[in-house]
C-alpha cells in the first residue's frame, strides 16, 4: 500500500518537470572552455541580426550553442555589459544566460516577469509541504525497508525542488539588480554606435 501510494504521488510531482526544464538551463557561456568562449565571441562580431526566418533559426541554435541565449543583440550587449567591469556584472550575465523565460527582450529593452517568482514560490511550499509530510510517513510505515525507501524518496523530490525554487529566486534578484544599468548602458551604446554611423557617413 505503501508503494503504490508513492508512486502516485511520484506521479503527481512529475508534471512540475516539464516546467522546470522550461525555467533553468543548467550550464551557460561561462561554463565553456576558453577556447569556446573565444570562438563564441568571434561568432558574435563578425555575425548580424539575422530576419530571415530560415536564417534565423540557425542564428538561434548557433548561440543556444554557445550558451548565450537565442538573441543575438541581447547577447551581445551582455558580454560587453559584462567586460565593462567582470566582478561587478557576471552574476546578472550568467543569470542572464543560464535561465530561460524570467525576461523578455523587445526594443532594445529587457523586462522581467512575474511568472517566475509565483513559480518558484510553488515550489518553496512543495518542497515544506514534503518536509512535512516525511515524519508522518516515517511513523505509519510498518516495515523499515519500506520507511527508508518512502522517506527517502521523498526527502530527494523535497531537495531537488527547494534547489530550484532557490536557483530561481537568486537568479532573479540578481537580474533585478542591474536591470535599470542594462537598460541604461544599452541605450548609451545604442546612441554611440549611431553617431560612430553618421560620423562616418
Amino acid at each position: 500500500m505503501e508503494i503504490s501510494s508513492l508512486l502516485s504521488m511520484a506521479r503527481a510531482l512529475l508534471p512540475v518537470l516539464p516546467l522546470v526544464k522550461k525555467w533553468l538551463i543548467f550550464g551557460s557561456f561561462f561554463s565553456l572552455p576558453d577556447d569556446k568562449q573565444s570562438e563564441a565571441i568571434k561568432y558574435i562580431n563578425e555575425s548580424l541580426n539575422e530576419t530571415e526566418p530560415l536564417k534565423k533559426y540557425q542564428q538561434e541554435l548557433t548561440l543556444a550553442g554557445y550558451g548565450l541565449g537565442r538573441n543575438r543583440a541581447l547577447a551581445e550587449y551582455a558580454l560587453r555589459f559584462y567586460l565593462r567591469s567582470p566582478s561587478k556584472h557576471k552574476g546578472f550575465v550568467r543569470a542572464l544566460f543560464s535561465i530561460k523565460s524570467l525576461y523578455e527582450f523587445q526594443n532594445s529593452e529587457l523586462r522581467l516577469r512575474k511568472g517566475p517568482a509565483w513559480f518558484a514560490g510553488l515550489l518553496m511550499l512543495m518542497t515544506t509541504a514534503l518536509f512535512m509530510s516525511a515524519i508522518p510517513l516515517w511513523n505509519h510505515t510498518a516495515l523499515m525497508t519500506h520507511k527508508v525507501l518512502i522517506v527517502a524518496c521523498v526527502v530527494i523530490l523535497a531537495l531537488q525542488y527547494g534547489f530550484i525554487g532557490i536557483t530561481i529566486v537568486i537568479n532573479y534578484a540578481r537580474l533585478r539588480r542591474r536591470l535599470n544599468a542594462f537598460n541604461f548602458f544599452i541605450t548609451l551604446y545604442r546612441l554611440k554606435r549611431m553617431t560612430r554611423m553618421k560620423e562616418q557617413k
